[in-house]
């Protein structure tokens, strides 16, 4: 799971707001990723998701002006991920009604073991089978709160959902999880954070 200090990101937009380029170039570095495995979710190609994350960013070096009044920037720039994506899926697909709610599917990053002695390819394998047929939304929480690592609360701010309708997509995936584990399907806290703990 991912964790930036919010200290750090804080003084990176100090030095933004300074026009410091190497700064900005630190925060790139240090929130690119997360923001590429979201972008890759809806758009499914590389080169587009890494070209609509470079956009974001210039638009915050063109903005940064103002980049301290942003109250949370993580979460800002998941949302403004989202956005972008959901904008640029209208336009290829030319539907105008696509929304985060009415989307077809969401591509989940694929989990791999950080040690292959934890777990067997066979049973890796029938995991992310059972992740990819997730629905949509459920796919995006769990990028966004487990592969992410983004608090439960600034997932809900992204998505535009309550904490509980958070916490009850996450329910489900670990319910899956387990099921493809031959776990129980109502394992305690500390054991799903056990298994999720070979990914992360």
């Amino acid at each position: 799971m991912r964790g930036n200090s919010k200290k750090d990101i804080e003084e990176l937009c100090r030095s933004i707001q300074d026009s410091n380029e190497n700064a900005l170039e630190q925060l790139i570095n240090m929130l690119s990723p997360d923001l590429y495995i979201y972008a890759l979710g809806f758009v499914k190609q590389k080169e587009i998701a890494e070209e609509l994350v470079s956009d974001i960013f210039v638009q915050i070096w063109k903005g940064r002006d103002t980049i301290q009044k942003i109250n949370n920037l993580k979460a800002y720039l998941h949302i403004l991920t989202k956005n972008r994506c959901i904008s640029h899926l209208r336009k290829t697909k030319k539907d105008r009604f696509i929304s985060l709610d009415h989307l077809a599917d969401f591509q989940l990053l694929e989990l791999e073991a950080k040690n292959s002695e934890l777990i067997d390819s066979e049973t890796l394998e029938k995991l992310n089978k059972a992740l990819s047929e997730l629905p949509p939304r459920c796919k995006m929480v769990f990028t966004l709160a487990k592969i992410n690592g983004l608090p439960y609360k600034e997932v809900g701010q992204i998505m535009d959902i309550s904490v509980k309708t958070v916490d009850n997509q996450i329910a489900h995936a670990l319910k899956c999880i387990c099921k493809s584990l031959g776990m129980p399907e109502n394992p305690s806290k500390k054991k799903t954070d056990k298994v999720l703990s070979i990914f992360f």
